[in-house]
């Protein structure tokens, strides 16, 4: 049987959902794993997508005001010090590569879970999104990946 296939999927808006619907619709028989935090985002899925919720970890405190001070590395965008629906989030990732060990990781859209991916050593697949992109954070998660996915026409 065919190593699976996860989706980090981001539960705003719909896109990231259909986009990840789409892409689903064309790949083979493998197994799928959708990892979001909202299910409700995404229409019917066939026998063979199974669905991790994850914490919404948007807006989730730091465990104090001295962590939630400190700076951001500039290679991140949102992983504030001492937020327990992030590391729950990452401990649900990290679960899942090891029980799972997938053959590919597409990532639909986070930074942090792509770093995340390369340093458990799954090949990630990320999006790259549309407009300017030259920042520290955005550097580092395409160069983390195996291959990024450009879904818009050049511009």
């Amino acid at each position: 049987m065919p190593r699976p296939f996860g989706f980090f999927v981001h539960h705003q808006g719909r896109g990231h959902a259909r986009r990840c619907e789409e892409i689903i619709r064309h790949l083979d028989d493998r197994p799928i794993t959708i990892l979001s935090a909202d299910r409700e985002i995404f229409g019917d899925l066939d026998g063979r997508v199974d669905f991790i919720k994850l914490p919404n970890a948007i807006g989730d405190p730091s465990a104090t005001p001295a962590l939630h001070a400190q700076q951001t590395p500039d290679a991140m965008q949102c992983v504030p010090l001492g937020a327990s629906k992030l590391k729950r989030n990452a401990e649900e990732i990290v679960g899942w590569f090891k029980r799972a060990d997938p053959g590919l990781f597409f990532n639909d859209v986070s930074v942090e879970w792509a770093i995340l991916s390369r340093v458990c050593s799954v090949p990630c697949v990320k999006v790259r999104m549309h407009g300017d992109r030259a920042d520290a954070s955005h550097h580092t998660a395409y160069q983390a990946c195996a291959s990024l996915v450009a879904p818009y026409d050049r511009m």
